[in-house]
């Protein structure tokens, strides 16, 4: 008995150790795989970053590049000023990514001064308030009632202010302010940017100042660093950088420090005065030369979030198009409700609405479906190109781009696309209407209801009031318009679309005469036979011959 009972207790012993041991195993596997999953994370946010940096360098880049070509006919000071501004904006990108490598490294050191902060802070808010004009935005500046006495590094301290105002402004959209303030207590002293944008979800609010992250719910461009560098920056200077936000009411970024300079090592206060102020874009528009040249009845739609790239689009173009801009997707959309452009390039990386959705809601629609669509993009991997295809991208354009080959591409598609609209119905029925007196505004109409029709001619429910209903116009006002401008009944005109695409179809010799008259919308085979002895003076059987 006793040796039994002593193979069970040395069992039960077993039995513990080993699924002690087992959890053991189980547990290190779930940590090694949660390690797995954040190095695969962190690789992941790595190949963001590097692919986000490169898309920021290819803009400045299009911009200086392409302004060098301008030079060589154009003495222009506006010209100059973009070339400037563009290459310190690839300047601070890559003194950015030297300083993170730096804090990385833990090789930065404090060059800490005395200085008054709400002066220092109104000098850095001024030289964002063009830049923020630009956008619509109503940048405030609220000091403390009292001076405020601080020791901080000075460079420091503006790069730090520097990517908390520019991020706000980005992620601002317009006619919404955005509050720089400055604070004091008996202890600390803190600056405060909050602004009404898009906000920040709970999810992500704790990620915001990790290197490399790029929130999934906006399409700003941008590289994952300026957060976390700003962040290293305040916490160096034994300060901290907090945020409170909701999704779509905002953003408050406080950075905090603590008064005086005891805090510091003696080597680091600067013993001598420190000064300087970041240089931000200068943010005057370009002006548009005037072309010497007449220009087409062409229409380009330029839709880029980018002002100067977008400048430089309008300038290069205008000289022999007509051009119209927006500033994203969403606003384009509403713009070609009233227009109807020959051709659209759009950026991929907009706000509120990217260039891949934008090209997807285009094509989506009948009235705009056969629109010519260049997408403008810094991102060059095959994934992208291949979706964008998919949703009927015509072609690329890769930043940076050449002048010449841009607008090679644009007369290309332009004339491709003349050539397969121009069939006979062109020849006989369009043509004959004498456009060279149309204005602006006649042009888009013609060229909308034509392209209406010749897609809905074969459906006999198709008539003048489905017609004006397309172009939300009173079928009233849509008469009188038509008529004015091609001098015939627009019921007429539709009829006389659907008879020549009759006679085409007639030489084909496919189909016989009842199929034929039912292919262009007539229900009735003897009025087909009818109107078509009218228009030609032979019957169909004849002219088939």
């Amino acid at each position: 008995r006793w040796r039994v009972y002593s193979i069970h207790q040395r069992n039960r012993i077993l039995k513990q150790q080993v699924d002690s041991q087992t959890q053991d195993i189980i547990k290190k596997s779930i940590e090694i795989k949660n390690m797995s999953d954040k190095l695969h994370e962190a690789d992941e946010a790595k190949l963001r970053f590097f692919t986000n940096i490169s898309h920021e360098f290819r803009t400045p880049l299009t911009l200086i590049l392409g302004y060098l070509d301008e030079l060589e006919d154009v003495r222009s000071r506006t010209v100059k000023k973009v070339i400037k501004n563009n290459a310190l904006r690839l300047l601070r990108l890559v003194n950015q990514l030297i300083e993170f490598r730096k804090l990385d490294q833990d090789q930065l050191k404090l060059n800490v001064s005395h200085f008054e902060l709400n002066a220092f802070v109104e000098e850095i808010v001024m030289s964002f308030q063009k830049l923020a004009e630009q956008k619509n935005i109503t940048l405030s500046y609220e000091p403390n009632t009292n001076p405020i006495p601080i020791w901080l590094d000075i460079d420091k301290t503006e790069k730090i202010l520097f990517n908390l105002i520019s991020n706000a402004i980005k992620y601002t959209p317009q006619n919404n302010p955005i509050i720089i303030s400055t604070n004091q207590d008996a202890i600390h002293f803190s600056i405060q940017v909050a602004d009404y944008g898009i906000g920040i979800s709970k999810e992500e609010l704790t990620q915001v100042f990790n290197r490399f992250f790029r929130s999934k719910n906006n399409n700003e461009s941008g590289h994952g660093i300026g957060l976390a560098l700003a962040k290293g920056l305040v916490e160096m200077q034994h300060g901290s950088l907090s945020v409170n936000s909701e999704k779509d009411k905002g953003s408050v970024f406080t950075a905090q420090f603590l008064k005086g300079k005891d805090h510091f090592e003696e080597n680091e206060i600067a013993t001598h005065e420190v000064r300087k102020i970041i240089n931000t874009e200068e943010t005057e528009e370009i002006t548009i030369v005037k072309p010497q040249k007449s220009i087409s009845t062409k229409t380009i739609f330029i839709v880029e979030d980018d002002a100067e790239l977008s400048n430089y689009l309008r300038k290069i173009l205008s000289v022999e198009y007509t051009v119209t801009c927006a500033e994203n997707g969403i606003i384009a959309l509403q713009k070609l409700e009233s227009i109807y452009p020959d051709l659209i390039i759009s950026d991929i990386t907009m706000p509120q609405m990217d260039g891949i959705t934008f090209c997807k809601r285009v094509k989506e629609n009948v009235v705009t479906a056969k629109i010519p669509f260049i997408l403008l993009t810094a991102k060059t991997d095959s994934m992208t190109r291949i979706k964008g295809f998919k949703m009927g991208v015509d072609d690329y354009i890769e930043k940076p781009f050449e002048k010449q080959i841009l607008m090679a591409r644009i007369e290309a598609l332009l004339s491709n696309r003349e050539k397969l609209e121009q069939a006979p119905t062109e020849t006989h029925t369009m043509a004959s209407v004498d456009k060279s007196k149309f204005s602006k505004s006649d042009v888009q109409f013609w060229k909308k209801t034509n392209t209406i029709i010749n897609r809905n001619y074969s459906n006999p429910s198709f008539t003048t009031e489905v017609l004006s209903k397309k172009l939300n116009m009173s079928r009233s006002t849509f008469y009188r318009k038509f008529k004015g401008l091609s001098g015939e009944n627009a019921a007429d005109y539709i009829r006389n679309i659907r008879l020549h695409k009759a006679a085409e179809l007639l030489q084909k010799k496919e189909l016989n005469i009842q199929q034929i008259g039912m292919e262009v919308g007539f229900q009735s085979t003897s009025h087909f036979r009818t109107k078509f002895k009218e228009l030609f003076g032979v019957n169909p059987s004849e002219h088939a011959q």
